[in-house]
């Protein structure tokens, strides 16, 4: 029904009660004693003036209008009264405090409610805000109460709290427990023993990993100048009698030198990037270059991994890491055919890869590496290699016979200039992957990088040739050859 005119006009007046800004004050000033001659120019000055226009009162901010003569007549006593009285009003209002009557107004326009946010017509703030208001009290005499509103931001809030997305996996080693196939990270114990396959390779990269015989005797006196030299740290292999040999490992010291200066130079002012193409690449490069006709590495860390072949998480494919750097055999005429025969039977384009990527279809990895700046991003490192090596598996089990371990694989972490192995290995239940107690290497000192060489050439030249490559040729793709 409609409201009656009282009511509306009550309802106005708050409004409009609610909406004026604060009135401005000004500062009081107790009364001035005027003496007599004063009193008598004053009286002459009020008949002169008596016809003329009033002026318009000073604006609440105005300075004292008081006149510097008048200033001056007043009494000292009368001074300290007009300052105490104004250190009181400084106590309730100071002067230089901000007046906001927009702020006020926007305040009181926003306790209206809408009819959007209630679904009624409210013409009224909240109860509280009209507690004893006329508004309140015409409404009363009805027997009519004044509707709370509802807060519609709060409301939209919640419901946009309501409609978040689901929180993606966190990245913890725990959380892959609960993989379709869990997979753990740690120490070799007696849930995660070495495989039998693997052992000889173990031990002789822990033999790499204490310097045995990691150092040319083509390059003993350069290195001897540069850092100290055990005996146990050189090579068993005498001085080889080609020159094109001797060429190369004067050539190994010389990047291994400039790699270390590097290291030092850029040590904490070199983002991930920059190691990577300054430091990491060039320990790669010199350690495949005695093997560059079978084996390369590849920067992947644009390379797009396949959704498809992550590790299920909560019966829910999470897209694989992106790692920085893979090593890939380079395969031969008829092993690259045999590759090729094997995809053609996939229907889909972008799973027709041997690798978890579509970047490398044909060259098998057989190694990953992933870098950091310090070991304050283990968690994540450790995270990436985890889920981008078991993707390779799961793309791999597509043909091999079902319940067939993948091969042990190896991959890197870097951590600044520290390098650390691990071994990924697949059973039929569970992957984990078992660390090295010691890192392979460093690129900071020169027995560390020469380490690093020697740790890499051995993966390639020995594992990949007598443990990797056999197992894809028999399992995966059935050849003959690589």
């Amino acid at each position: 029904m409609p409201l009656p005119p009282r009511v509306v006009s009550a309802w106005l007046g708050d409004i409009a009660a609610a909406s004026r800004p604060e009135t401005s004050r000004r500062r009081k000033c107790s009364q001035v004693q005027e003496s007599q001659s004063q009193r008598r120019k004053r009286r002459a000055l009020d008949k002169t003036t008596a016809n003329m226009p009033r002026l318009r009162p000073s604006p609440p901010d105005s300075p004292d209008p008081l006149s510097s003569d008048l200033r001056a007549s007043i009494q000292p006593s009368e001074r300290a009264s007009v300052g105490s009285q104004s250190n009181l009003e400084k106590v309730k209002r100071p002067r230089g405090r901000p007046r906001k009557p927009r702020q006020q107004e926007s305040e009181a326009v926003a306790g209206y409610a809408s009819i959007e946010a209630t679904g009624n017509l409210v013409l009224s703030p909240s109860t509280s805000q009209y507690s004893g208001s006329r508004y309140g009290e015409e409404l009363a005499s009805m027997g009519l109460g004044i509707s709370e509103p509802t807060n519609s931001n709060t409301t939209a809030s919640s419901s946009r709290r309501g409609k978040s997305r689901n929180p993606s996996p966190v990245k913890s080693l725990d959380d892959m427990h609960i993989f379709d196939k869990p997979i753990s990270v740690g120490f070799v114990n007696g849930e995660r023993p070495i495989p039998e396959v693997l052992q000889p390779h173990w031990d002789a990269l822990e033999n790499i990993c204490a310097n045995i015989g990691i150092i040319p005797r083509s390059i003993q006196a350069q290195f001897e100048a540069e850092e100290r030299l055990h005996p146990f740290m050189l090579s068993m292999a005498p001085v080889p009698a080609s020159r094109e040999s001797i060429r190369l490992e004067s050539r190994d010291f010389e990047d291994i030198c400039e790699v270390r200066d590097t290291t030092i130079k850029y040590w904490a002012r070199t983002h991930e990037s920059g190691w990577n193409s300054k430091i990491h690449q060039k320990i790669l490069d010199r350690a495949l270059k005695p093997y560059q006709d079978r084996y390369e590495s590849h920067n992947v860390t644009t390379a797009k991994p396949i959704k498809a072949f992550a590790p299920a998480f909560k019966d829910d494919p999470k897209d694989p890491k992106v790692v920085d750097f893979v090593i890939t055999h380079i395969p031969s005429s008829t092993l690259r055919g045999s590759i090729q025969s094997l995809l053609r039977n996939v229907s889909d384009d972008e799973q027709r890869t041997i690798n978890q990527t579509h970047d490398l279809c044909y060259q098998p990895a057989l190694l990953s590496m992933e870098t950091k700046k310090g070991y304050n991003d283990e968690l994540d490192a450790n995270f990436k290699l985890a889920m981008w090596t078991t993707a390779w598996q799961v793309g791999i089990s597509r043909f091999t016979s079902q319940g067939t371990a993948c091969t042990p694989l190896p991959g890197i972490i870097v951590y600044g200039h520290v390098w650390e192995l691990q071994w990924a290995v697949d059973t039929v239940d569970t992957v984990y992957f078992i660390k090295h107690p010691v890192p392979i290497g460093n690129t900071a000192t020169v027995a560390g990088c020469y380490r690093l060489l020697a740790a890499i050439r051995y993966l390639v030249s020995v594992w990949s040739e007598e443990v990797f490559l056999p197992w894809f040729i028999e399992t995966v793709v059935r050849g003959e050859s690589n």
